[in-house]
């Protein structure tokens, strides 16, 4: 796989697969069923968090690279079959695929505008979904018509290598990595704590806040995240101000929401009880801005929760939900986001995020709270 003009090593699970069907429903004991009929039959599978898909882990004895490659193969050749993909793991070990698409962006410099679609055609088996995506000048989001991630994978790498393409990439299914939050989850102890405000002298700022009084600037914030407990349609927090301006992109495109979609979807909550729990209502601690006049909230819903099976949950995303969320958020006016995770580096995110800073929005992001190896430094998207 390619980033930018860097090739990037995949590190292959060779004892998991990933399958999309095409139905609303997937059961995972479908799945296991095709398996079985194609020689894995002590396959498990499991429903991944991401509409039509399913995780399945190969039982027995460790396949090799070679082996695994049939066997993918032989699952995107079934009939009940739309997609099969390969596992890669992460740094930290964690899951990540190939969806079926995949982001192009050509300089513009070296090609003109109306022609990038041609090239896209001639170059891509599949479909273009969308042309200067994301109000990206040359980027296209394509659907693949292979079955096969190995061959989709193939293609991209191919477009990548030529020298009129900025990047070519699959739109990869990942695992995100996330604070450690309170085993209690009830709503009274999903705000934040005093010690992280008196880290950040919060007090020092409100001095300087306060003196704007009810006529102060307006700043919107945009919160990229699993959704947020204070919209009219959800339980009002007791300790966030109202919110009116969500959106959810976690279906492929933007649409109405912002709010918690499942019950392990409670993370943006505890975020935006850090960013903007209500000052001097006698509940809980203070939000940094929690100046309810000056800072009107966003909340954008770009990862999706699942249990652990320890507890707690994961966290789940697709790179071109990161990228959709930021332009979202610039288009609807916000001049700064937050996005309180750890992700896999890839270069749609990275040109949106230049892109929407170059346009005057200031980002925050998770620096990475487990400071150890394999990540000892500063992790992405804070580290751009």
């Amino acid at each position: 796989m390619y980033y930018f003009k860097e090739v990037q090593k995949l590190q292959i699970d060779v004892r998991r697969v990933a399958v999309f069907r095409e139905t609303i429903e997937a059961p995972a004991s479908i799945v296991e069923t095709i398996c079985a009929e194609l020689g894995a039959s002590g396959a498990k599978a499991r429903a991944w968090p991401i509409k039509g898909w399913t995780l399945v882990e190969l039982d027995g004895p460790a396949r090799t690279r070679s082996e695994l490659v049939l066997f993918v193969d032989a699952l995107a050749n079934h009939p009940s079959v739309a997609f099969a993909s390969p596992v890669f793991t992460d740094r930290f070990g964690q899951p990540m695929f190939l969806s079926r698409d995949a982001i192009v962006r050509i300089a513009d410099t070296m090609v003109n505008p109306n022609d990038g679609q041609k090239l896209i055609a001639s170059w891509w088996t599949g479909s273009i979904l969308a042309n200067n995506w994301a109000h990206m000048p040359g980027a296209h989001l394509l659907r693949t018509s292979r079955k096969n991630g190995f061959d989709l994978l193939r293609e991209a790498n191919a477009i990548a290598r030529r020298p009129e393409i900025v990047f070519a990439e699959p739109d990869m299914i990942a695992t995100a990595r996330k604070s450690r939050e309170p085993r209690d989850r009830s709503a009274t102890n999903r705000r934040p704590t005093n010690w992280a405000l008196n880290a950040l002298n919060a007090q020092a700022a409100w001095n300087l806040v306060n003196p704007f009084g009810s006529s102060g600037p307006t700043i919107r914030i945009a919160i990229i995240d699993d959704g947020i407990e204070a919209f009219a349609s959800q339980v009002q927090h007791p300790d966030l101000p109202a919110m009116t301006d969500g959106i959810d992109v976690t279906s492929g495109t933007a649409q109405p929401g912002g709010w918690p979609v499942t019950p392990f979807d409670n993370h943006g909550t505890l975020v935006a009880g850090c960013i903007a729990a209500i000052h001097g209502n006698s509940v809980g601690p203070d939000g940094i801005a929690g100046f309810a006049n000056h800072f009107p909230i966003t909340s954008i819903r770009a990862f999706v929760q699942a249990p652990d099976g320890m507890g707690g949950s994961t966290t789940f995303y697709q790179s071109s939900w990161i990228v959709q969320a930021l332009d979202e958020a610039l288009q609807r006016g916000a001049r700064i986001t937050n996005l309180s995770y750890s992700l896999t580096s890839l270069a749609a995110i990275v040109m949106k995020y230049d892109e929407t800073h170059a346009a005057g929005m200031v980002h925050f992001a998770a620096a990475g709270n487990h400071q150890s190896p394999p990540d000892p430094g500063v992790a992405f998207p804070a580290n751009l």
